[in-house]
């Protein structure tokens, strides 16, 4: 195996975990259209919005699709939803990216200091 070159002029990589490293969109498209389609929101509206407003606050997301179909939630539902939300994530598993890992262990070995937030 060729002998590796440590990066020197890099110290720090700063990777964000979600969409980055694991591939939650996917768990988290599907449980944004289950909280919304008892409002009666169809599932292909439900999983555009979320895709084109990820990155914002979920709970932003979750007014801004109740609203675009004139529905005023409160709050409380709001709330609740973005609760039952995180919950719901919480319990799943959600899988590395491919070599995502490999990725963060090679750097590591070079002596460069991985965070993820």
């Amino acid at each position: 195996m060729p002998e590796r070159k440590k990066i020197t002029w890099i110290s720090y990589v700063i990777f964000d975990m979600d969409g980055t490293l694991l591939d939650s969109m996917r768990l988290y498209k599907k449980i944004f259209i289950k909280m919304v389609a008892p409002f009666g929101i169809n599932s292909k509206k439900a999983k555009e919005f979320y895709i084109h407003s990820a990155g914002m606050p979920l709970e932003l997301q979750l007014e801004g699709l109740l609203k675009s179909a004139d529905i005023s939630p409160g709050k409380d539902i709001i709330s609740a939803l973005a609760g039952q939300f995180r919950k719901e994530a919480s319990r799943d598993k959600t899988i590395f990216f491919p070599g995502a890992k490999k990725l963060v262990r090679e750097l590591s070995k070079r002596g460069i200091t991985v965070m993820i937030s």
